[in-house]
């Protein structure tokens, strides 16, 4: 039997057809749920998380790397963003391994500078600093 639209007749709208449309879906929740120990929500009443660069660098599954790979296979040509996101990501591993390494010296500096300086002050008769 069909269907005859009459004039003026109230429709069920149509659900708009995307033609083309990737499979893509990368929520945050997928990340947080993959890592779960490198987020935190600084005010537990609040939605906004915190995300550190440690935490990315720590962070063994990245949502770009996964996208880029899934458009990849789906036949795109995105070579270019991977290739620039790989050297930037071991730059920010050796950035934060430097720093880390510069804070650890800094740190043994002032406890050897502190034992040196209560050495100093075990000797009878030695003048402390700013006491003339």
């Amino acid at each position: 039997m069909a269907r005859i639209v009459l004039e003026g007749e109230l429709l069920e709208p149509e659900a708009p057809k995307v033609l083309g449309r990737l499979a893509i879906d990368f929520p945050i929740e997928d990340w947080k749920a993959r890592n779960p120990h490198q987020f935190r929500h600084d005010n537990p009443n609040s939605a906004e998380l915190t995300v550190t660069t440690g935490d990315v660098l720590m962070s063994e599954y990245s949502p770009t790397e996964a996208l880029l790979k899934q458009l990849t296979g789906d036949g795109y040509r995105v070579d270019g963003p991977l290739y620039e996101l790989r050297p930037l990501r071991s730059l920010a591993k050796r950035l934060d391994m430097t720093m880390r390494f510069m804070a650890g010296h800094a740190r043994q500096m002032v406890d050897h500078f502190d034992h040196d300086h209560r050495r100093i002050e075990r000797f009878e008769g030695a003048k402390r600093p700013g006491r003339g």
